[in-house]
């Protein structure tokens, strides 16, 4: 008997190739500037992006969006965050990367985590803060 849990040990610490491998749970988030192109009573300008956190999600935009969505700004600073879930792909990697967009619509917040950029006066600051919205 010794013997068979000596050598069911020496088994469970061996990998098995059969298993599928561990991978990094990436979460989904909405990533918002108000506006269009410079119109701010326009759409929203919106992106999906698949990133282990909204901060991490926010920088992508800022690195990959084009400045032709953002009336020729580089570096877009966004207005607010919305993390809508987490990615159930098996293939997903641990690099964020913009799943889709820029595309326009109204943004709406169905009771998810939402941070906004902080406000100094009428000038955004590149501090966040996370806000519970009641009404969801």
């Amino acid at each position: 008997m010794p013997e068979t849990a000596s050598m069911a040990s020496a088994v469970s610490s061996t990998p098995d190739p059969k298993r599928e491998p561990e991978f990094t749970h990436m979460k989904l988030f909405e990533v918002i500037f108000w506006g269009a192109q410079g119109d701010v009573d326009a759409k929203d300008t919106i992106y999906l992006v698949r990133s282990s956190d909204f901060r991490a999600a926010v920088e992508d935009v800022q690195r990959n969006a084009s400045p032709s969505n953002h009336n020729g700004e580089m570096s877009p600073l966004a207005h607010v965050v919305y993390e809508i879930g987490a990615d159930a792909s098996p293939h997903a990697n641990s690099n964020p990367r913009i799943l889709r967009g820029p595309y326009f619509d109204f943004a709406h917040n169905h009771g998810w985590r939402a941070w906004h950029r902080k406000m100094e006066g009428s000038s955004d600051t590149d501090e966040w803060e996370e806000v519970f919205d009641a009404g969801a």
